[in-house]
């Protein structure tokens, strides 16, 4: 699951979350993208 299998789309929400549409494994990953919680 950490991997991708075929990224197709990305969104950036106002609560700084990335979003990657996968279509290869038929999901929408979330990422945190805020440096400040990922340290």
């Amino acid at each position: 699951p950490d991997q991708l299998g075929c990224p197709t789309g990305i969104l950036f929400d106002r609560h700084e979350n990335l979003y990657v549409v996968d279509w290869g494994n038929n999901r929408v990953q979330k990422f945190d993208i805020d440096p400040d919680k990922n340290c």
